[in-house]
C-alpha cells in the first residue's frame, strides 16, 4: 500500500515541478532578451503581445433540421 502512494506522491512532484518550470521559461527568456538587447544597444519588446482576432466562420444548417431533445425536470 505504501508503494502506491509514493508512486503518486513521485508523479505529483513531477508534475509540479514542470509547471514550475513552465511559469518560470517566459520570464528567463524576457530577462535574457532584455539583457542581450542592453548589450547590443538595441531595444526589444519585452511585453507581451495579444493574439490578433480570429477570423470569421460561417456554419451552415441547410443539411440539418431542428431536432426536440427530450429533457427531465425535478420539481
Amino acid at each position: 500500500m505504501l508503494s502506491g502512494n509514493a508512486i503518486r506522491l513521485s508523479s505529483y512532484q513531477t508534475n509540479e515541478s514542470q509547471f514550475f518550470n513552465s511559469v518560470d521559461h517566459p520570464l528567463t527568456t524576457t530577462r535574457t532578451a532584455a539583457e542581450e538587447s542592453q548589450e547590443k544597444g538595441t531595444t526589444a519588446q519585452v511585453k507581451k503581445q495579444s493574439a490578433m482576432p480570429r477570423e470569421a466562420r460561417t456554419v451552415s444548417s441547410k443539411d440539418y433540421h431542428p431536432e426536440t431533445l427530450a429533457y427531465e425536470t425535478t420539481a
